[in-house]
């Protein structure tokens, strides 16, 4: 498992970089702002968990653990979203796209 999950994370890493690569391209302000957003809004919301779960425990897990599984509960949420919008709205174009997209 740990080797799966290194090879995993190297392959998100990678598309990271590529992905900030190619948006720095395009606007570079719009780029830097997006990455200084995405930032603030972690530092937020880990500071509003450990105000508001500050003793949470999921099972056998202390509360430091219990809020790391919180904040990628979330932030796993917030990207199957806006994955669904996408794909959503790929079918906007036609079937074709749509269907080619999902």
């Amino acid at each position: 498992l740990a080797h799966s999950n290194a090879v995993a994370a190297g392959l998100m890493l990678s598309a990271i970089f590529c992905l900030v690569l190619e948006s720095l391209e395009e606007n570079v302000i719009f780029s830097v702002l997006g990455i200084l957003w995405g930032i603030v809004l972690m530092y937020i919301s880990e500071e509003i968990l450990k105000k508001r779960f500050q003793h949470l425990h999921l099972g056998a897990l202390n509360s430091f653990q219990s809020r790391q599984i919180i904040m990628v509960m979330g932030a796993m949420t917030i990207h199957a979203f806006g994955e669904g919008m996408a794909m959503g709205l790929s079918f906007s174009g036609g079937a074709v796209l749509g269907t080619f997209i999902t």
